[in-house]
């Protein structure tokens, strides 16, 4: 979809994927060419920097930023219940629920500074008020699943989703882009970990020590971006240097975060990023990450039929 013209006939997106072979239908498309080049552009965007250290400029990301804060603050409200549960906290469902409920009325929350209302302000397609029927969707499929009370990558991938549609609606523009990372996935990340703790939420579709994180993937690929220039590698394995700097760079971050949530040498507890910390640079990492991402993330069925696609990011027979 171009940006400026072939205004699309917005529709909510939807799951597509209900078999292997219909993988194929995304696999290699121009929608995923586009939807990769943009999570490799945010990449770009945030080599060599830190969280927070780039100014943010406008009134969306404000927006983005001022949901993600009302959204933890309904976490303060919704206390988790007392009853024991094997698997996550019921409250959880509550949550969910005060999301949907407010994101119908007009998305962007009724107690935000900003709405989206707001957000749409600064937007010229003509259509710009359909487009929610598009991105309401995405975010609430950002956060976690309500039945089995987990979470996963497949959840993360929706909430860049959401940012990409917003991108690709002119809401966002290029300039934005270190800023859609240092700030808003930042404060996605640190709402994410609270939801997780707070209600217990399981990792979706774990692969456990086989795997590269049970909750987030792509906090190590920018994180890794962002390294570039600052610490070597094998900082990872030097406890000083994650509390001193785990607030500055989102790898760090994770790092530190499985280490509160598991016990155990980190070789034992994510062998594989253990072992990444023995190669010689950043660089290398990172994109060695962009690979692993497009195989454990995109090429994943586990986590691409939970994915939505609609008019922004498409699925079409081929």
């Amino acid at each position: 979809m171009s940006r400026e013209s072939d205004i699309p006939i917005f529709h909510a997106p939807e799951k597509c994927i209900r078999t292997k072979k219909q993988m194929n239908l995304f696999s290699g498309s121009e929608s995923e060419r586009r939807f990769v080049h943009f999570i490799q552009e945010l990449n770009t965007s945030v080599i060599g920097t830190k969280n927070g250290n780039i100014h943010v400029t406008t009134k969306s990301i404000q927006a983005l930023l001022d949901i993600l804060n009302q959204l933890e603050i309904w976490v303060s409200e919704i206390s988790p219940t007392t009853s024991v549960t094997r698997y996550g906290n019921v409250a959880f469902r509550s949550w969910l629920a005060h999301l949907e409920k407010n994101s119908n009325v007009h998305y962007s929350l009724h107690r935000c500074r900003y709405t989206i209302e707001r957000i749409y302000a600064g937007m010229k397609l003509i259509r710009n008020q359909d487009a929610k029927v598009e991105l309401i969707p995405y975010i609430l499929q950002s956060f976690g699943d309500p039945s089995r009370i987990d979470y996963g990558t497949g959840h993360e991938l929706n909430f860049v989703a959401l940012m990409y549609c917003l991108y690709s609606l002119g809401i966002f523009v290029k300039d934005d882009f270190s800023s859609l990372v240092n700030f808003v996935f930042k404060e996605y990340v640190k709402l994410v970990r609270k939801l997780q703790r707070v209600y217990r939420l399981e990792p979706a579709g774990s692969r456990g020590v086989w795997g590269l994180d049970d909750y987030t993937f792509l906090s190590f690929y920018w994180g890794a971006a962002q390294l570039v220039g600052h610490f070597s590698p094998n900082s990872v394995r030097d406890e000083k240097i994650l509390k001193e700097n785990s607030d500055d760079f989102l790898y760090f971050s994770s790092i530190k975060y499985i280490k509160e949530m598991k016990s155990g040498p980190l070789s034992e507890t994510a062998p594989i990023l253990y072992d990444i910390s023995f190669l010689p640079t950043w660089k290398k990492i990172n994109s060695g990450l962009l690979k692993m991402f497009k195989a454990e993330c995109l090429g994943n069925f586990l986590v691409m039929q939970h994915f939505l696609f609609g008019s922004i990011i498409t699925l079409e027979p081929k």
